[in-house]
């Protein structure tokens, strides 16, 4: 069940997270969006590996089952404080921890509504003159433009407790894209979604265009992962708010743009993370069901024998989403 202190969308948000199942990784293996899942979890990682450093003490934000625990252990956090609306999710990610991770690094694990409880409301409380290195925020930061109260308490929840040079990074989608696909398919199609097999953005019928700021409303699928109602995230409104609270924006990107940045320099990574599909001329090494490489199998030839990439399909989805970064200065 979703937490207390959470009312309305927040309280489906958190129930829908509660009741999606907790996977082993044989089963994950076989997931037909396995790639696009390593793939987050590889632009998640390179996030981590330049805003964490050693001995850190960070906050995770939304964190949900725990899905980045392994990130912390990696980068030798000293100290994490999890916080997530649901409740099973915020058990789970603690069992996960005291299972796997109590030698690494300590820890603790409220729940918490967090675009309106603040952090002595959460359950339970923040500890008080605890302050953190780094925050992280990981695809759920969308949760908060319901309304213009939520995204600033979220944002508060965020920035209070970072020490003067710490960061706050993460994932979230791209709503211009969003927009822009939309529009498109209005104007194209005649319909009021987009998406394909893997995924779909789905808005209601005469939505408004331009949307409004906060409480613009579209509705998200993704295979086995995610159905729910999502909040457009205006970048320029959000740096702004950042802003107010302290924040100044060091770093925005979308995923294509940060990817072809870090993809040279961290070949080891990806091809240890299983990230992109192995694809020569005759196609992928593990056809999954709908997912092509057109594009792929063309860059095949005499010289070049295979790539990685993921599929049409999935980079579609994945590319509907930007990385971020802000630095506490005040």
């Amino acid at each position: 069940m979703a937490a207390p202190t959470a009312h309305g969308h927040a309280r489906k948000v958190g129930q829908f997270y509660s009741n999606v199942r907790q996977e082993g990784v044989d089963r994950r293996q076989t997931q037909r969006i396995i790639r696009m899942r390593n793939f987050n979890n590889f632009m998640k990682s390179i996030l981590f590996n330049t805003y964490v450093k050693q001995g850190d003490t960070c906050l995770d934000l939304a964190s949900g089952k725990g899905g980045d625990l392994n990130k912390w252990k990696i980068q030798r956090a000293q100290h994490v404080v999890f916080v997530d609306v649901a409740a099973e999710s915020v058990e789970q990610s603690k069992e996960r921890y005291e299972n796997r991770h109590t030698k690494s690094f300590s820890a603790s694990f409220h729940q918490a509504d967090l675009t309106r409880a603040s952090s002595d409301k959460w359950s339970p409380p923040l500890r008080d003159g605890i302050e953190f290195d780094c925050v992280s925020c990981q695809f759920a930061l969308h949760y908060c433009f319901e309304s213009e109260s939520q995204c600033r308490q979220f944002i508060k929840n965020a920035s209070e407790r970072i020490k003067i040079g710490g960061v706050f990074f993460g994932t979230t989608p791209w709503s211009e894209e969003i927009m822009r696909r939309y529009r498109h398919a209005k104007k194209v199609d005649k319909k009021e979604e987009f998406g394909n097999s893997v995924y779909k953005v789905a808005f209601t019928r005469g939505a408004r265009d331009p949307p409004r700021i906060f409480g613009a409303t579209y509705h998200f699928q993704l295979e086995e992962q995610v159905d729910v109602e999502e909040f457009l995230v205006f970048q320029p409104v959000f740096a702004d708010i950042c802003k107010e609270y302290g924040l100044e924006l060091v770093m925005r990107k979308s995923f294509k743009e940060f990817f072809e940045e870090n993809r040279e320099k961290n070949m080891d990574l990806l091809y240890r993370m299983d990230a992109l599909e192995t694809v020569t001329e005759n196609g992928p090494r593990e056809a999954r069901r709908g997912l092509t490489y057109a594009h792929a199998e063309d860059v095949c030839d005499n010289t070049t024998v295979q790539v990685g990439s993921l599929s049409r399909q999935e980079w579609e989805c994945a590319s509907l989403y930007v990385v971020f970064a802000f630095k506490k200065v005040r």
